[in-house]
Parts: C-alpha cells; structure tokens; sequence
C-alpha cells in the first residue's frame, strides 16, 4: 500500500509532488462527460489515463461534489440543504464504488485523499452571503455532516482528509473550532490531514496556525520559488496559475519541499509534460 503522506511526515520522503487532476482528467480523457459524478467505472478510467501523463503522488477525490449534484440547487436552503446533501445515500454508494475502484486500481501507486470544503463555504454554498458571519451551531452542523460522510468511506483505501479554504482571512474562531473538530475525527480513522486555499499570503490567521492540526498547509498560487525558498515541510504549494502558464520557472532539484496545485482542465498532455519536466527530481 502507498504510503507517501506517512512518509512525508516522518521527514524520510526528499520531496512530495501532489497534482489535483480530477478536472483535467474529465476534461480531457472523458470528454466533460456529464456522468463524471454518477458513473465511477468511466471517472477510474479516465483518472487511470490521467495519472501515466502526470505521474503525481498523492490523488485527490472531492467527497461534496457528488453530494451536491445530485441535490440539485442547494441555494437559499441553507444548513439543512447541505446537511441533507451530504446524508443522501445515492451520492454515498456512488463514492463508495468509486473509492473501491480507486483503491484496486490506483491505490498501490499513491496515496488516496478525500477534499471537502471547509463548513463556511459550503454554507456560502447553499446561498449564505461571503460577508455573512455564520453561527457555530451552524458551522458544527456542517462539520459533522462531512465527519459522518467520511466515517462511512473510512473502510476504503484512503489516506487523508485535504480541507480546502477559499478566504482564510475571514477564517475566524468558530470557523476553526469546526474545522478543527472535523480533523481531530478523521485522525481516528488513521488519515492525515491538509489545508489548501487560493491565498498567496502566509502565514494564514492565526486561528487557522493555532487552532487546525494539519500536517500540511497548501498554497497553490504562492510562487514557486518562494515555496522552495520558505524550505518548511508543512508547507506547500507553487503550482498554481503562474507555473501552468509557464511565468514560472521549475523547482530544480530542491529537497525537503512539498509541490501541489490543479492542473488547469483544458491543458493538453502535450502542455502538461513540458511544464512537469521543470519538476527535476529531488537530490537525495
């Protein structure tokens, strides 16, 4: 079984490249099939033939996407309409089958991570306004409606829980409390954790530091440089927009350095592995 995360924190992996290709992979091997969400037979293949052009280490599956789809129109309905979403069984038994393919078919390669959004954007999700302040109750609500979902997949073959963020300077106590709560029930189940967010600022606030034990902090859109230069193992990030767009030059041979991002989705293979091979591999 794959073991890069475990391996990452331990500090006995040189390097960790973990590319998010689920919407490159439906873009361009399954042709934007609108069954991505409903049909985990067609998703696995296309992920399978994704993975021989980027080579990443650590696969990431978003656990709400399929959830919310199948709902249909969440807005205006509020935490009920995202809890409800979350608890449906189709989405469940679609992500389960799908998990299972993964792990017999991926899994011996890497690593395999669930994503959720954190509890305030799925409540933006359902129509709650971004300048909004949303209560705990609400935020603890939502929380353990994703720690309930990923308790019913902790049989399958997963390794971590990414958390994604999208303005952790709105990221306040109560956001954090949930957030954190969410974590610590997933470490149960033997995961390790990471937290993604657009930002190009680090630190982050201090309740995101403080309050979320996460093993890794992920930051696309920070250069890539000042990634490798910031040279912290729970650090990571530089692949974002700039390095896909080939403004950014590769990361040499650095060790010790943590590189995630999202391919963009309309890249063609050709494009991907050129920029990949700026990626030299670690010096030992």
């Amino acid at each position: 079984m794959s073991e890069v995360l475990r391996s990452w924190k331990a500090g006995s992996a040189s390097r960790l490249v973990w590319i998010d290709y689920d919407a490159y992979a439906h873009t361009i091997f399954s042709s934007s099939s609108p069954e991505w969400l409903r049909d985990p037979v067609r998703r696995v293949s296309a992920l399978e033939q994704a993975q021989r052009i980027v080579s990443s280490q650590v696969l990431t599956i978003d656990l709400a996407a399929p959830c919310l789809a199948a709902a249909g129109n969440t807005q205006g309905g509020g935490v009920g309409a995202i809890t409800d979403a979350l608890s449906a069984d189709a989405p469940a038994a679609y992500l389960a089958t799908l998990l299972d393919a993964i792990g017999h078919r991926l899994g011996q390669r890497m690593d395999v991570v669930v994503s959720v959004p954190s509890p305030r954007d799925l409540l933006i999700a359902a129509g709650m306004s971004a300048d909004e302040t949303p209560s705990f109750n609400d935020l603890d609500d939502v929380g353990m409606a994703l720690a309930d979902l990923a308790r019913g997949l902790s049989s399958k073959t997963i390794h971590g829980l990414l958390v994604t963020i999208s303005e952790p300077a709105r990221f306040e106590a109560d956001d954090a409390e949930a957030t954190g709560s969410l974590i610590a029930a997933v470490r149960h189940f033997g995961w390790a954790a990471a937290v993604a967010t657009p930002s190009t600022g680090w630190p982050p606030p201090d309740t995101l530091l403080s309050d979320v034990d996460a093993d890794l902090f992920l930051y696309p859109e920070v250069s890539l440089q000042d990634v490798v230069a910031l040279g912290n193992r729970k650090v990571g990030g530089g692949l974002g927009k700039a390095f896909w767009s080939d403004s950014s030059g590769g990361a040499g041979s650095a060790s010790g350095v943590a590189l995630y991002g999202a391919i963009p989705s309309a890249m063609q293979p050709e494009q991907v592995l050129t920029r990949l091979s700026t990626l030299a591999p670690a010096q030992a």
